[in-house]
């Protein structure tokens, strides 16, 4: 493959460009923690070469973040290598990675030298990198400006500043970032930083600074920053005028620097800072020591060889030139130098990049990343529980008493706004067990694994995976307690909230007293993908909408589009009072779940839904309905329909028998809620809806059926299950494919056990005796209706009348316990999941499965594979694997820091092979198994294995099954 630009045919930059690509390398990086406006991330960029005899690379700061980095490099013929960071600095977009020079065997890697002195107007250049990810892009332009201020790119990311940028034409985008910009002669006279999305300008950084840092690193010295803390803006001297510079100054300041047009304006001083009672907004920098100060470069040579000093600075203010003592801070001592992650959270200390665009002080703690809480992100924490916080020590502290289950009240303020807020946080330290404190020394993090009420520290050292000590964590009897005594001790006021006394509208508006919200955490992105495919991380909060069905046991009806059982679940009457509750039953066909709490726990005038348990889903088109949700109305059922599989995300739709549908108009805002006839206010459908579709209401005799067997303390079904689905059809398909009058007539003849349907087989999976496109006349020897389907749920063994290939047949069948769709064990490795195939998984794999386990990203964003979907795992460094157990031997043998050979397959494609980079320092393999109500958390970790035990919540502390 030819090197030449094809717009320049030149032999010099021929020769330059051919000798430069063996010093470019992409980088593949991750961002590990929320830190400052970082966030989890998996990206690439580039880099080069600036000392191949230590293995030293240039690349952006953004590129590298605040917080923990994990990466690799790969050169121009793919050999590739890890990295690890060397130098970032506090304030400027750029860094070093550092890489073993012995790794790289198969070619020989160059170097690029940096020279700042040789960036002029008008000068050619080409950035050599990988633009929009491709591997060696090669962009041109011309060197436009050499002294603009920083590009600001907004409020809530990384922005440089205290530096020129250098400005150009060459239209570089995402995956350029780290490239050189270099000039004929090979030389890098610039470092790629940023550009405008709209149009060809880019933004290069001048490499003073960088120089400087390398020249300090290759000997072996700390890279010192100083500051003033202060953003300074450079201004042109037409706009200093209007600040009041006299023109004595400016001439004097022209006459010494022809080439000057401006001076050094205070954009921002950081409030009660070293400099914040000397330095205002709008003073204008003449000099430091008597030296004038003219731009930025001269004004870092001075601080950042003077961290800790006293400097006279001279500045004009008001048609006046004032002098006074600064001191020098230390810049990498007002950025992140250590964080903590607590129950999902994560905190760290405020840093100068944070305040440069608000009016705070470097003091306090800031919530980088709410987690599963209502704490927004980017928030300054205050108190907890009325207790002040001000640093990471008293959080610390306060972390090492938190009990699980247990609310607190957050006081806290987001970043760039007025109001204080306070949000009750109650932390999950089950499936949120981590309590680690993050330290920095230099470039390296250092992780200590920290665990509540005074259980020893753990330090956690790069290693291969071993179970050599086994640490066991039980949660004690007295923390659930306690959480419960403080959940007895409120009760909910007799006055009900406005929002449902003043409702009149409808003559059962008592319905709306049984209302409550149902909020479910999925800590783990188990049983769907929708949260990968839709963006969203699994550990957000969901808020789904509850109904009272029996107020003396607890028990409260809600539509099961999210539920699994790696879920923890809450529940909040009339706004006032939270309580927790347990899963009493799920009915993944007829897609309902009952949950269950302590009634014992709460007063308050609710009230209990009464269910219809003759009217099932026989509507008729033109009915006249009441639907009760924060919005009553009336409505008129429109008329019947199939329900239908929502194969793009794989999750709970409910499938297998009709649905109503109701005008247009309210099924837009039908998501949930329930249905009563006019005739009175018992309960005849329930409302639900997934994904963004459409509503979708059934009738709830068989929640009747479930709710009677709980009150009569009888055993409860065990549903069964078979992997086919079925969708109506008319008769006159049914003709077409060679059903005869006679048993036309039968199936609408009103004798016997009355009319019925006929239903075609859209899918069914190898084991069962269907085949897709069978048509479906009778089960059990009787005319369908809908509620012969119950015997596909019900019955162990049965037989059925189908139309096959135009001729009638009687197949028997048989199904299986509907218990092991219920995922009860899981894996959580390199960012990816591992778990059995759940319900919409089988219905969409109609083949015989390769393997007993699926793969899916995990909601971080952060994982190697290629897909989104769930793809069955056959073979791990080619070994063949068919169990969890044989996964699981195959993963802990894996060593950290190499990466695995996964082999997967789902229905529409053959074998793919993807790699997995293995990285246990950040990442261990994690292990959940549920059993009844027992639950074992394993985690993996590269010095010791850590086993967290609990039993889940239930009423009265006794098992709800």
């Amino acid at each position: 493959m030819s090197l030449i630009p094809t717009n320049d045919s030149s032999s010099v930059w021929l020769d330059t460009v051919s000798r430069t690509v063996k010093c470019i390398v992409s980088v593949y990086f991750r961002h590990h923690e929320a830190v400052e406006f970082d966030h989890p991330l998996k990206s690439e960029a580039s880099g080069f070469v600036v000392d191949k005899e230590r293995g030293i690379i240039v690349t952006n700061r953004h590129v590298i973040g605040a917080g923990v980095f994990s990466g690799k490099i790969k050169f121009h013929n793919f050999e590739e290598c890890k990295v690890d960071v060397l130098y970032c600095d506090p304030i400027h977009d750029f860094g070093f990675l550092k890489f073993d020079p012995d790794d790289i065997k198969h070619v020989a890697i160059g170097e690029i030298s940096l020279r700042p002195d040789l960036a002029r107007v008008g000068t050619e250049i080409r950035i050599l990198g990988n633009d929009s990810g491709q591997q060696l892009s090669i962009l041109s332009g011309f060197i436009s400006r050499l002294q603009r201020n920083t590009p600001n790119y907004g409020d809530y990311t990384y922005n440089d500043f205290n530096t020129f940028y250098i400005q150009a034409a060459a239209n570089a985008k995402g995956g350029s970032s780290g490239s050189p910009v270099i000039n004929i002669d090979g030389h890098a006279v610039g470092l790629q930083a940023g550009g405008m999305t709209y149009s060809t300008t880019d933004y290069f950084l001048p490499l003073q600074r960088v120089k400087r840092a390398l020249d300090l690193v290759r000997d072996g010295n700390p890279v010192s920053r100083g500051c003033l803390q202060t953003v300074w803006e450079h201004t042109s001297f037409n706009i200093c005028s209007h600040y009041g510079l006299t023109e004595e100054i400016e001439g004097r300041i022209r006459k010494a620097y022809p080439d000057n047009v401006g001076m050094l304006v205070a954009k921002h001083v950081v409030k009660d800072g070293k400099s914040s009672e000397k330095i205002q907004v709008g003073d204008i920098l003449v000099s430091v020591d008597g030296e004038d100060i003219i731009d930025f470069s001269v004004l870092d040579n001075i601080l950042d060889e003077s961290v800790g000093k006293q400097h006279t600075i001279e500045v004009f203010r008001n048609e006046s030139l004032l002098k006074f003592d600064v001191e020098v801070a230390d810049l990498h001592a007002l950025s992140c130098q250590e964080f903590v992650k607590f129950g999902g959270m994560t905190f760290h200390n405020m840093t100068y990049q944070l305040v440069r665009s608000t009016n705070e002080p470097i003091d306090g703690v800031i919530v980088s990343c709410g987690g599963p809480t209502d704490v927004n992100c980017r928030s300054k924490l205050y108190k907890i529980n009325g207790k002040a916080i001000s640093n990471l020590t008293e959080l610390k502290e306060f972390c090492k008493t938190a009990v699980h289950g247990k609310s607190y009240a957050f006081e806290f303020r987001t970043l760039k706004t007025t109001s204080t807020n306070n949000q009750s946080v109650r932390f999950d330290l089950h499936f949120y067990p981590d309590f680690v404190f993050a330290s920095k020394a230099g470039s390296v993090w250092t992780m200590e694994k920290l665990l509540v009420n005074g259980s020893k520290n753990i330090t956690v050292k790069p290693s291969v995976i071993k179970s050599s000590s086994t640490q066991i964590v039980s949660e004690t009897k007295q923390e659930s307690a306690e959480a419960a005594v403080e959940d007895k001790e409120t009760k909910i006021p007799t006055v009900l909230p406005s929002s449902i006394s003043d409702i009149t509208s409808l003559p059962f508006s008592n319905i709306l007293q049984s209302f409550v919200k149902v909020t479910v955490s999925r800590p783990i992105n188990c049983d769907s993908t929708e949260a990968v495919e839709s963006g969203h991380h699994s550990d957000e909060e969901y808020q789904k909408t509850g109904y009272i069905i029996d107020k003396e046991l607890g028990i409260i009806l809600t539509t099961n589009v999210i539920f699994s059982h790696f879920s923890t679940l809450y529940i909040t009457f009339f706004d006032q009072v939270r309580l927790p509750v347990s899963i009493k039953y799920i009915d993944l066909q007829q897609n309902f779940a009952l949950l269950q709490y302590d009634p014992s726990m709460i007063s308050a005038p609710v009230t209990e839904l009464k269910l219809s348990s003759t009217k099932k889903n026989d509507f008729a088109i033109g009915e006249k309905i009441y639907s009760y949700q924060p919005d009553p109305s009336k409505a008129v059922c429109s008329r019947m329909d199939n329900t239908i599989l929502n194969t793009r995300f794989h999750t709970e739709v409910g499938e297998g028998c009709d649905t109503l549908l109701v005008e247009r108009e309210l099924e837009k805002y039908m998501a949930f809620g329930i249905i009563t006839s006019v005739d009175n206010d018992e309960v005849i459908a329930m409302a639900g809806s997934s994904g963004g579709w459409r509503a979708r209401i059934r009738g709830v005799h068989e929640v009747q059926r479930i709710l009677e067997k709980i009150r009569n303390k009888e055993p409860l079904p065990e549903k069964r299950f078979i992997n086919v689905y079925f969708t109506k059809t008319t008769l006159l398909h049914a003709r077409d494919n060679g059903l005869s009058e006679e048993r036309v007539l039968e199936c609408t003849s009103d004798e016997g056990n009355g009319s019925g349907g006929v239903y075609t087989t859209v899918f069914a999976s190898e084991d069962t005796p269907f085949k897709s496109s069978d048509i479906l006349l009778k089960i059990a020897g009787k005319n369908i209706k809908e509620e012969d389907f119950a015997a596909f749920s019900t019955l162990e063994e049965f037989e059925v009348l189908i139309l096959r290939d135009h001729k009638e047949l009687t197949i028997k069948v048989q199904t299986s316990p509907a218990s092991k769709l219920l995922t009860s064990r899981l894996f959580i490795w390199c960012d990816n999941v591992f778990q059995k195939p759940w319900i919409e998984v089988r219905q969409t794999n109609a083949s015989k499965w390769p393997s007993e386990m699926v793969i899916f990203p995990d909601s971080s964003q952060l994982s190697d594979l290629e897909h989104d979907s769930p793809h069955f795992v056959t073979h791990v460094n080619s070994k063949p694997v068919k169990t969890m157990d044989e996964l699981q031997k195959i993963l802990l043998d894996i060593p950290n820091g190499t990466y695995a050979t996964l082999m997967v397959e789902d229905e529409t494609s053959g074998p793919q092979t993807t790699s997995i980079y293995c990285n246990y320092d950040t990442n261990p393999l994690v292990e959940y198994v549920r059993e009844g109500r027992h639950w074992t958390r394993t985690e993996y970790g590269v010095a010791e294995t850590r086993v967290i035990e609990w039993d889940e919540w239930t009423p009265g502390g006794k098992s709800a099954l």
